[in-house]
């Protein structure tokens, strides 16, 4: 490796952090253990003052595609998934692209389409080994009828055979 090595401050216990008395502004700080870096922040007075803070907050699982971040997290512009998990519960002001939303899309929350509304598409063996709330949705491909989750149970839908006769749950 070349010379001049660059040191920072450095820790090798988990969960150590620097304190204002340990740094000086445009410096430093590495804990090995969690592999965190710190720095000043210098707000200039304006807000909660000057203050040590982390430089990469998250945590990435090694030899792993996951990134992991504990606590709020506040994003400004556009974020992108491919997938979701959770229930989504805490997720607030979320706008859905339902430009490529097609047939046998799962998605949660509201989607509103400019054309056909197509349910996820299940078996009855399929469907009977997921576990639904009330008012959830589906096409059962074994009977070909759609299919809501009322009251603990499933019901199929109401359809019409001809113009006298309708079917009801």
């Amino acid at each position: 490796m070349a010379s001049p090595k660059i040191k920072f401050k450095r820790s090798a216990v988990a969960g150590k952090r620097p304190t204002l008395s340990n740094l000086e502004l445009g410096e430093i700080a590495l804990n090995t253990f969690d592999g965190k870096l710190f720095s000043i922040q210098d707000t200039g007075g304006v807000g909660i003052a000057t203050t040590v803070y982390t430089i990469n907050p998250w945590n990435e699982d090694i030899g792993g595609d996951t990134i992991r971040y504990t606590g709020d997290v506040t994003v400004t512009g556009i974020v992108s998934a491919t997938s979701f998990s959770g229930d989504g519960s805490n997720l607030t002001n979320v706008g859905m692209d339902t430009s490529n939303v097609s047939a046998n899309t799962v998605q949660a929350g509201i989607i509103t389409a400019t054309s056909e509304f197509y349910p996820p598409t299940l078996t009855t063996a399929q469907r009977d080994a997921i576990s639904f709330n009330n008012g959830a949705m589906i096409f059962n491909t074994d009977e070909q009828k759609v299919q809501v989750y009322i009251i603990n149970s499933w019901k199929t839908l109401a359809f019409e055979l001809d113009p006298y006769t309708v079917v009801g749950l």
